[in-house]
């Protein structure tokens, strides 16, 4: 059961549902609806119903839900977002009245707004230091999970930078996951490595299925260059300077697919090899993805909620893959067809730092399952 709490007062009974949150966006987002034809949005005695401001449109009667408005959305006794309606949007029929709420985590806000830090620069700071004065105007809590490495030594906020793209930009590096904790804060942390209790299996507990096999943003090597200083940021134009130059191959790609990256950043020679390894690994764990639609929103009737930032087995003879997956984003629903979750997996190495070897899904497909642990 959901429902949405708004100034400590629960609204259940909803028609449609949509939550949906992932390890790629920092801030989980909801959509709700509820028919005019419910006589309440809550069935407990006593509860509250509601209408939307300025307009005639009521169901129940008194209370009203307005854009701006905190709240949080709870699944039974687990809360998967705190933060704010957006949008309340009415609509109608001939046959009846629909109204549709729509929010998004408090990390929103760091998503929409720009980084006004002042000064807006930092010298040998922490990830989660920097992040954190980042969010401090928004009231948002940011703790690191994993050690997030040593201190940076310098970085500045780039005019009209957004709050998630600053962060987002510190922490690419080190690869960490700035995503929202549901409960109103960031946390910075890594894929991982808490596997699900139940697997996933074809013509078993899987409704639907889908995969994308795709290289047209994988290249056949990465160069990374920069420019490296003694002196940091401070005097770039240094005499100390010196040209910076890595690269990194995917071996996959046999045609001649070069991509040149500039490094945002003063770099050193060990940080332009890393940058140009995540790059080779990232882009080509993400070009193999699958999507998989269960029957409800938890593992076991009895279990846990699907949580993205955990691993699952898949195995699925038609797609061609058998092999310990990352969930990198959960999308509960709700609807006229049942109530169902689609997962997005990926291989765990999408989000790692370094070089690392991806399942070659999409070789074969109806035969044998992908190459991967035996289930």
């Amino acid at each position: 059961m959901l429902e949405l709490l708004v100034d400590g007062t629960a609204y259940g009974g909803w028609e449609r549902v949509r939550v949906s949150r992932s390890i790629e966006q920092m801030a989980g987002a909801f959509e709700i609806s509820v028919s005019e034809k419910w006589p309440s949005l809550d069935s407990r005695p006593g509860a509250p119903p509601l209408r939307v401001p300025q307009t005639g449109l009521k169901i129940g009667s008194t209370r009203p839900l307005k854009p701006g408005q905190s709240c949080s959305v709870q699944i039974g006794d687990q809360t998967v977002i705190t933060g704010f309606i957006d949008a309340v949007n009415p609509s109608y029929t001939a046959t009846d009245h629909l109204i549709t709420l729509s929010g998004r985590d408090r990390t929103g806000d760091l998503v929409d707004c720009s980084a006004t830090h002042r000064p807006g620069q930092w010298f040998d700071q922490k990830i989660e230091t920097i992040a954190a004065d980042l969010c401090a105007p928004f009231s948002i809590p940011v703790k690191a999970t994993v050690d997030s490495g040593p201190p940076l030594p310098s970085f500045v906020i780039e005019p009209g930078q957004s709050v998630f793209a600053a962060i987002e930009h510190i922490c690419r590096p080190a690869a960490l996951l700035p995503v929202s904790d549901g409960q109103g804060g960031l946390i910075l942390t890594r894929p991982g490595t808490t596997g699900c209790q139940t697997r996933l299996e074809r013509g078993r507990n899987i409704l639907s299925a889908s995969a994308s096999f795709s290289n047209a943003e994988r290249f056949s090597e990465y160069t990374v260059e920069g420019q490296f200083s003694d002196f940091g940021d401070l005097f770039p134009d240094a005499e100390s300077s010196a040209h910076v130059l890595a690269n990194a191959k995917d071996k996959e790609i046999d045609r001649h697919r070069p991509l040149l990256i500039s490094a945002e950043d003063v770099v050193d020679q060990d940080a332009a090899a890393e940058r140009a390894a995540w790059e080779a690994s990232v882009r080509a764990a993400r070009s193999r993805q699958a999507r998989i639609t269960v029957q409800g929103w938890r593992e076991q009737p009895d279990g846990p909620l699907w949580q993205p930032n955990c691993r699952v087995r898949l195995t699925d003879d038609w797609l061609g893959i058998n092999d310990e997956l990352l969930i990198t984003g959960v999308t509960l629903s709700k609807d006229g067809g049942g109530t169902t979750t689609e997962l997005t997996l990926m291989p765990p190495g999408v989000f790692a730092s370094g070089p690392g070897k991806n399942p070659d899904w999409g070789t074969r497909r109806g035969g044998a399952p992908g190459p991967g642990k035996e289930a």
